[in-house]
């Protein structure tokens, strides 16, 4: 039986893999077992997810087998530019030379591409900015602004994404007929489902646009965060960027730090 090798960190983001995991248990109902899920980490210590689950990995690196894989499975979390994670993203770019599928989904994109592995493959994130921080990414003409994409044997998918990201993990490794797999994928993805993900996607990019218009905010009024965050709160400016959204995702960040400036400046504050 062949292994997905799903891998594990402290503050993995624990519902990323949820749809997945699921699909993945109707193999009993089919009644044919291809493929098994073991947990994997640099060591067997106990990691606490996103979510404050407890997992204790079933194997560690050293004990994966290569000729038993089916799949690297990488979720998203806050820890991927750590040293501790190099090992596993050079096991990736390892499995993808293989021709071994891996999925990486939200922060785990981030770990791609501080390796250079996006650079010469399709691929998605949770936003073009969030990757091109990292020093040794120049996959931008590769960037798709969508909520998952598959290349060949690569699959990513932004924190939006994660059904769609299953269901292009399933589809690739053959689990299910084309129709079952179809039906699965409708079934979670009602109306009511998709309104509630494209609602998450705005809300992920208004939370990322303030992240960004603070750090320059900072770095121009040479202020600290906590400064900052206290100033904006107090003159409602996170509410301003809220309700400017449709505008200010048009117009450039210089353009839109201009725009609170001369809010702020109206009210005296600067």
């Amino acid at each position: 039986m062949k292994k997905i090798y799903m891998y594990v960190q402290d503050t993995m983001a624990d519902w990323e893999n949820g749809y997945f995991l699921q699909g993945l248990t109707l193999q009993k109902m089919a009644g044919v077992l291809k493929y098994e899920l073991q947990t994997v980490s640099v060591s067997k210590r106990a990691i606490k997810t996103a979510g404050g689950i407890t997992v204790v990995p079933d194997i560690t690196l050293e004990e994966i087998d290569e000729m038993q894989a089916g799949a690297l499975l990488l979720i998203g979390g806050d820890t991927w530019q750590e040293k501790s994670n190099q090992s596993i993203l050079e096991m990736a770019n390892s499995f993808l030379e293989k021709n071994i599928l891996v999925a990486a989904i939200c922060g785990a994109t981030l770990g791609l591409a501080s390796k250079g592995i996006l650079n010469s493959y399709h691929h998605t994130s949770n936003a073009l900015f969030f990757l091109k921080g990292s020093p040794n990414y120049q996959g931008e003409k590769y960037y798709e602004d969508k909520i998952a994409v598959m290349d060949r044997n690569l699959i990513t998918a932004s924190s939006a994404g994660s059904l769609l990201w299953a269901r292009y993990i399933l589809e690739n490794l053959e689990l299910y007929s084309k129709e079952t797999i179809e039906a699965w994928y409708n079934y979670f993805s009602s109306e009511k489902f998709e309104c509630l993900r494209r609602k998450t996607l705005m809300i992920n990019e208004i939370i990322f646009m303030e992240i960004r218009l603070l750090g320059e905010f900072c770095q121009k009024y040479r202020m600290s965060r906590a400064a900052a965050n206290d100033l904006f709160s107090k003159h409602k400016i996170w509410q301003y960027i809220e309700s400017c959204y449709d505008t200010f995702h048009i117009n450039g960040d210089e353009h839109n730090l201009e725009d609170i400036s001369n809010v702020l400046k109206t009210k005296g504050a600067i």
